[in-house]
């Protein structure tokens, strides 16, 4: 084993230029590999297989996974046909989002749904008006809808979104709570639409 290694270190060395990864071998400089590719094959190795079968068995734990949540009833079959095409393109699916995803997507969709009612406004105008008055609590006023009726009406359609989630023991009572009110607050405020979509951190 040391005796690899070190014929290893010899034939190449791993470093790090700009924002990526690259190998330095014997004999000049291998183009820059992305990270994840990177990952594969040390994972390969480690598994003591080839990468186009570690790729073939990713994919198929994927699709695998996939089926089991939709089965499961964990996601939607629109979900899953999504989620295969992304397997079939990328060899891969972003599972670790699966789970806040689903439990949030229901309750901002009741949120949006609850607001435009409120204000009489078909849901598929809501982006619109909103992008076209600059903030929530703007559209509220123009058009003549008391702010604080709006605010509990988006809270009580966002904490019956997640009755379900805390029927299945994902959130408790208060964080629900918490939640439905923090969206409200959100949706229905002053804060101008889009403002920290650009710059997460700012």
């Amino acid at each position: 084993m040391q005796h690899r290694l070190i014929a290893a270190g010899l034939t190449a060395a791993l470093t790090v230029t700009g924002g990526g990864l690259a190998v330095a071998a014997q004999g000049g400089t291998s183009k820059p590999q992305r990270p994840a590719a990177v990952f594969q094959q040390r994972l390969a190795d480690r598994l003591g297989i080839s990468e186009s079968r570690l790729r073939a068995a990713t994919k198929q734990a994927a699709t695998d996974t996939v089926g089991a949540l939709r089965s499961g009833g964990r996601i939607s079959a629109g979900r899953a046909a999504k989620l295969d095409r992304r397997i079939t393109r990328a060899g891969t699916a972003g599972f670790a989002t699966l789970g806040p995803v689903r439990r949030a997507a229901p309750a901002r969709r009741a949120a949006r749904a609850a607001l435009a009612a409120a204000l009489k406004l078909d849901p598929r105008q809501l982006g619109p008006e909103l992008r076209s008055a600059g903030s929530p609590a703007k559209l509220i006023a123009s058009r003549g809808a008391d702010a604080a009726t709006v605010r509990d009406a988006v809270r009580q359609a966002v904490r019956a979104a997640l009755d379900k989630p805390v029927a299945a023991g994902r959130l408790t009572g208060e964080q629900a709570d918490a939640r439905a009110t923090r969206v409200a607050a959100r949706l229905t405020g002053d804060r101008p639409v889009g403002a920290g979509r650009a710059k997460p951190g700012g």
